[in-house]
């Protein structure tokens, strides 16, 4: 999991891998504008699977994940050993 906050001109990385990618180059990805607040959570596809425009509750984030077919796989992945 990687977490990215943009702020203003401003990238960091909460959690994960480093993101090189700049905040107008983030914007224009995701088709966020500069002044709004955006929450997006993006799938290891590279596809969007969720876009709010307000705080995402973490329960709810994480149930989201936890469903998403590939950490299903991971899950399984796991239990087995």
């Amino acid at each position: 999991m990687v977490v990215i906050e943009v702020v203003e001109n401003r990238v960091k990385t909460v959690i994960g891998d480093e993101c090189r990618a700049t905040a107008p180059e983030l914007r224009a990805s995701f088709q966020v504008p500069a002044e709004e607040f955006c929450v997006v959570l993006v799938g290891k596809d590279g596809g969007v699977k969720l876009r709010e425009v307000a705080p995402v509750e973490a329960t709810r984030l994480f149930a989201l994940i936890d469903s998403m077919p590939m950490r299903q796989y991971e899950i399984i992945g796991q239990n087995r050993n």
